[in-house]
């Protein structure tokens, strides 16, 4: 599925079991209707796909203006930016808060939750190398799992090849 965002093409999935049943879990417990969310399974990743649409693109807007600093974007060494750990924060944040679950992240590793099956994975900057290079091209990359299963994927592209976001 590919939906736009505020002039961004954002690409979606949705996973599922093997040969296409419904993912692990469906019609399982429910939330606990904070969020209004329908019950766990292959029906919660859609109802969080909003919110983890806007993390991403809140995440690659920090991306898009260090990529525009007067002085050029920061840099760490030559594979790693502060930026990238700052976004990293940005979706913990939004994630762990939007749905409990594990999260793993490419800058600062694992971060513990209680145990329900699901973990989020998020590279927060693909690209940083070629980014502090000064080329565009860069991508937010954000996953659920749940039992290790992907059942939602949004990737964003704040600072496309062709000068526009994608």
């Amino acid at each position: 599925v590919v939906l736009g965002d505020r002039g961004k093409t954002v690409i979606v999935t949705f996973g599922s079991g093997p040969a296409g049943a419904p993912a692990r879990g469906a019609g399982g417990p429910s939330t606990d209707g904070r969020n209004g969310l329908a019950p766990l399974g292959f029906l919660l990743p859609r109802a969080l796909v909003p919110e983890v649409m806007a993390a991403a693109s809140e995440a690659g807007d920090l991306m898009a203006a260090e990529f525009v600093r007067t002085d050029g974007p920061r840099f760490s060494d030559d594979v790693t930016s502060p930026v990238d750990t700052e976004m990293e924060i940005l979706l913990r944040d939004r994630l762990v808060a939007l749905f409990p679950a594990r999260f793993v992240g490419e800058e600062q590793g694992a971060f513990a939750a209680t145990a329900n099956g699901f973990c989020w994975v998020v590279d927060p900057h693909d690209g940083t190398r070629a980014f502090l290079e000064g080329k565009r091209g860069s991508a937010v990359s954000v996953a659920l799992l749940r039992d290790g299963i992907p059942v939602l994927g949004v990737v964003s592209a704040p600072l496309s090849p062709g000068r526009r976001p994608d």
